[in-house]
């Protein structure tokens, strides 16, 4: 899994620029193990998860370098590198630093 931080503290806000980037349309879920509301979409590599980096049951960032308050994007899937052509689209956010790779994620 990818993970990187999104500066945004509404999760409409977050949904937005990544939806534009990718051009994915999201479902609204909620589980407190992915800090409450969250949104998912479904594509072809795997899933991709904009969700609060506040871990409800811990009451701790889920990642300790971003802030609680901000949100998280998270790309899960059974091979990282299919999600080349995703990583590429978020370069342009990466420079603005409306989003900032985190780390990668072993499950």
């Amino acid at each position: 899994m990818l993970r990187y931080g999104i500066r945004s503290r509404k999760l409409n806000e977050a949904a937005a620029l990544v939806a534009g980037a990718f051009n994915v349309s999201f479902a609204l879920h909620d589980s407190s193990y992915r800090g409450g509301d969250y949104l998912l979409a479904e594509v072809e590599e795997g899933s991709i998860f904009v969700q609060p980096n506040l871990d409800l049951l811990d009451n701790e960032p889920f990642d300790v370098k971003w802030p609680p308050d901000y949100y998280l994007l998270c790309l899960a899937g059974l091979d990282d590198e299919k999600w080349a052509s995703y990583t590429r689209l978020l370069r342009r956010l990466e420079t603005s630093q409306e989003v900032v790779f985190l780390k990668r994620v072993m499950s």
